[in-house]
């Protein structure tokens, strides 16, 4: 039996970037995959082989931290060693670049990965027993998933659903649909990557789910539907035989060469309706494994199956000393940031790492001392609203931290982590960026504030940076810098306005303390 304090399933990108960090800090580590090299997912997926992840090459900035804002690929790194760019150019590149990438980063910091250990079973008595289907097996004391979603989420409320191809079987030569009539299941990226790619040949399309269509350039959500993607909109609404429907599907049967759907619209007073078609495909998505979790290790899942439960640090709910890592920590922050992909759980797998290290190593959180001033706080703030890729990439969710009487500055931190970890800090600022809310239904029609309204920063409706006030965990005041056009953030009033609210925080505080400090003081001031 191999042992090893820490143990990462998958040589993923989120597996080899919580390996980057785990080996940055010294630590035991060794990562288990079941491919003979890095990236396996990305060999077969996206099955029609573009990326829809933004990889903008040219910024107009040299700023490596800055640039991590437009570069949704690379994997963050200490030296800037090795950016995707080096691998592909293209805005929306090409599946087969991520996986030369990933194995050029493994190759290029010699990470611990095994390869060919397909992982068959994980139990727990006081260590974490780890079998492979070679018959290898390895013990860790913590145990790191970073295995994804590995099973396919089939309609198997479908009566008939056996009749369904899932996307992970489907034939993509576009000329094997010429004149069929095909209905695609389901309304993620995933669907309409497969409408797209056949809507030059095939006769009719149909994609369908009962949810309602979002858009990605609407929620701000990149797991909605992003415009890379949605050619086949313009071809329905503009009345060349394609569709979209909401509706619930209630069987499909087999007739002759075709297959018989029934529909129950959710927007046609009740309406059933039976279409033929020729092929049925499934796009309903994927889910997490269930098969690998032994004795001791029954892991408490959401969403049906799809996303284990878990803590705010990543650490699943029911099982100490198992953590997560890359998509499926996305369960933290489901359809409202980005941890679901690579531009997002890039920054969580370093915060993993920094909470690994915290909890089992003694460590304390990475932070930059800073003078305890108003001024100071601002200069720090401003500079990292203005080029920081965490709070940018992970609106609401990530964060910076400014612990006041400690004088200490703590970047690329989960938010709602880190209110409860410095809840016995008397005060500190949370720094994120985040999104306003728009009455409005078109959001390219929605009022702006004047750009010159330095004090009602809270009316953005664009990303734009938040500062929040917590006495012992508890909120008691917030700052919106006003949104910029081109996210600057340099203006002299903007700053003024910010160093403003600072100081009345900090001249609140410094109240509060002589009136501690002078109980007599406090109680007259209370019979005042």
């Amino acid at each position: 039996m191999k042992k090893h304090k820490y143990v990462i399933i998958g040589a993923g990108p989120a597996g080899l970037q919580t390996a980057y960090f785990l080996q940055a800090l010294g630590l035991d580590y060794l990562v288990l995959d079941a491919a003979p090299a890095c990236g396996a997912a990305f060999v077969k997926y996206p099955v029609h082989r573009k990326l829809i992840s933004i990889n903008k090459v040219f910024t107009g900035s040299d700023d490596y931290e800055f640039n991590l804002r437009h570069d949704w690929n690379s994997l963050l790194t200490d030296d800037q060693g090795i950016k995707f760019s080096n691998y592909d150019t293209n805005l929306f590149p090409h599946a087969d670049s991520m996986v030369e990438y990933l194995n050029g980063f493994k190759a290029r910091y010699d990470l611990n990965v095994q390869f060919d250990c397909q992982v068959t079973n994980i139990r727990k008595t006081d260590k974490f027993v780890i079998e492979t289907k070679a018959g290898d097996v390895f013990e860790a004391e913590i145990c790191i998933y970073a295995g994804g979603f590995t099973k396919a989420n089939l309609p198997e409320n479908i009566d008939g659903y056996e009749h369904v191809v899932d996307y992970s079987d489907m034939d993509i030569e576009p000329s094997h649909y010429n004149n069929k009539r095909v209905l695609v299941i389901g309304k993620g990226n995933s669907a309409f990557e497969t409408a797209d790619h056949l809507a030059g040949n095939a006769a009719l399309i149909h994609i369908c789910s009962p949810e309602k269509l979002k858009f990605a350039w609407q929620s701000h959500y990149v797991g909605h539907l992003r415009a890379v993607n949605n050619n086949i909109l313009d071809m329905y609404q503009l009345k060349s035989q394609h569709a979209i429907m909401d509706a619930d599907i209630s069987h499909i049967k087999k007739v002759g060469d075709q297959y018989a759907v029934t529909f129950h619209y959710k927007h046609a007073n009740g309406e059933v309706e039976t279409i033929m078609y020729d092929t049925v495909l499934s796009c309903a998505g994927f889910k997490m494994a269930d098969d690998i979790w032994g004795e001791g290790c029954e892991v408490n899942t959401q969403f049906n199956g799809k996303f284990p439960c878990l803590k705010r640090n990543f650490e699943s709910s029911n099982i100490s000393d198992l953590y997560f890592a890359g998509t499926l920590t996305h369960v933290l922050d489901y359809r409202k940031a980005t941890s679901g992909f690579i531009h997002g759980f890039r920054y969580c797998c370093k915060a993993l790492v920094n909470i690994l290290a915290k909890q089992y190593e003694g460590a304390s959180w990475p932070g930059e001392a800073v003078p305890a001033s108003a001024a100071d706080f601002t200069q720090s703030i401003i500079k990292r609203v203005n080029r920081a890729s965490s709070l940018w990439q992970q609106p609401g969710y990530f964060s910076d931290v400014v612990l006041a009487e400690q004088g200490q500055y703590i970047s690329d931190i989960p938010a709602e982590y880190a209110i409860e970890l410095f809840s016995s800090k008397s005060v500190y600022f949370v720094v994120t960026m985040e999104y306003g809310h728009s009455e409005s239904g078109d959001i390219f029609e929605a009022e702006r504030i004047n750009k010159d309204a330095y004090n009602q920063g809270q009316e953005s409706l664009f990303l734009h940076p938040v500062i929040r006030e917590y006495h012992f965990g508890v909120q008691t005041s917030e700052h919106h810098i006003i949104e910029d056009l081109e996210a600057d953030w340099t203006d002299p009033e903007m700053v003024e306005a910010l160093e403003h609210y600072l100081t009345q925080c900090m001249v609140a505080l410094s109240e509060q303390s002589t009136q501690t400090a002078d109980p007599e003081r406090s109680k007259l001031g209370e019979d005042a």
